[in-house]
């Protein structure tokens, strides 16, 4: 029993002598960060490899990949070096190739290289823009892309390490080149992802308004008008609405409160909702089926008395149903805006009971400028340097 009181005694003394300051002292390990690993790794593999001890330099890259994950600089030199010992196979690398390529081409063009990389360390997986690990990747790349042939995955990516991101994007779109690959298809998908984002449109433009048959009494009018509203893929969905103004070319009768009146009064709109749809493309060159549904009509007459009591105010609307179709052409900019031209066949039916017959179709024929926009899309899409 004595014993055990003792033992209990030291335990207790033990554990009060055990104090912060103790766990202060003995706390000496140090657990590596990714930064001082890939510090020390890059530092490593640059002077192994210069020696040309090359196991040494495969076992730094595993152990850094294994600390830290996959990232950039890591993928870059082991597909270098797969390259350079002949077993390249697209195996060595996942989706996430796209997204380091484009980590890589983002070294290239920077005034301040020691300010930007100090301000986004971790983007660049803490690997100093342009230092001795990216100069000596930059050699191996040149190196070797004299022995590779064209087109091959190996020359492109000889060209993307050894400094030309510009040639590796462009070319990894050309399907007739690297149809088929690994590579091509996880850049698309990327691609096809934000492509298949919606836009939002605007647009404004002006011309003239021509009607037919009996209606042609009315003559030729100017036309202005705004529309907006969604693109999505190759459909473009639009609210349109113009006005239609100037004297009629000859004057007609209209029926007001049982009384024929003669006018050369007009003022007209539409109001109706338009689908476009791309049926041919070209370069920045673009050819639409245009459909469309609304409400369209013009004032005869307009006598608004001096008073302010708006029921003894005389007019006289002539309205219809509008079903259009027709085709647009667009000639489209880099900065996502376009220029174009539209002709639209107008399905109407003017009935003015009592007056002269306007009965008879018309056509619109307009100039548009306009714009599409979505931030996101046009970010993602720049950022993988995709051309439309």
């Amino acid at each position: 029993m004595i014993r055990y009181t003792i033992l209990i005694l030291l335990l207790a003394m033990m554990k009060i002598g055990f104090s912060q300051a103790d766990i202060d002292l003995i706390m000496t390990e140090k657990a590596p960060n990714c930064e001082d690993i890939a510090y020390n790794c890059t530092r490593l593999i640059v002077e192994y490899y210069n020696a040309s001890k090359m196991d040494s330099v495969e076992a730094i890259l595993s152990y850094w990949e294994d600390k830290c994950g996959l990232s950039e600089p890591i993928i870059r030199l082991k597909i270098l070096l797969s390259i350079r010992d002949d077993h390249f196979t697209e195996s060595i690398y996942d989706t996430t190739v796209v997204y380091f390529a484009i980590r890589f081409s983002d070294r290239f063009g920077i005034k301040n290289p020691m300010e930007t990389y100090n301000y986004y360390k971790i983007y660049y997986s803490y690997v100093q823009i342009d230092g001795s690990y990216d100069k000596l990747t930059r050699k191996i790349a040149g190196e070797l892309l004299d022995k590779q042939s064209e087109p091959s995955l190996e020359f492109l990516f000889c060209k993307l390490y050894s400094g030309d991101p510009d040639f590796f994007f462009a070319e990894i779109q050309a399907k007739d080149k690297y149809n088929g690959t690994m590579l091509q298809e996880y850049y698309f998908s990327l691609v096809n992802r934000y492509l298949k984002l919606p836009e939002s449109h605007i647009s404004l433009f002006s011309g003239i308004w021509v009607p037919f048959d009996n209606a042609n009494t009315l003559g030729v009018h100017p036309v202005l008008g705004l529309e907006g509203g969604l693109r999505y893929r190759k459909f473009n969905f639009n609210l349109s609405m113009y006005l239609k103004f100037i004297k009629t070319a000859n004057e007609y009768t209209v029926m007001v409160e049982d009384s024929a009146t003669v006018t050369d009064y007009f003022l007209g709109g539409y109001v109706g909702l338009n689908v476009d749809r791309e049926i041919f493309k070209f370069n920045n060159h673009e050819f639409d089926l245009i459909v469309g549904i609304g409400y369209d009509g013009f004032s005869a007459i307009n006598n608004s008395t001096s008073d302010e009591n708006p029921n003894n105010d005389e007019g006289k609307s002539i309205n219809s149903l509008n079903i259009n179709t027709g085709l647009g052409y667009r000639y489209n900019f880099k900065s996502h805006t376009y220029i174009g031209l539209r002709g639209n066949y107008n399905f109407v039916n003017y009935i003015n009971t009592g007056g002269t017959n306007l009965t008879g179709n018309t056509m619109t024929i307009v100039l548009v400028v306009g714009g599409f926009g979505n931030q996101k899309k046009q970010t993602n899409l720049e950022t993988l340097k995709f051309k439309y």
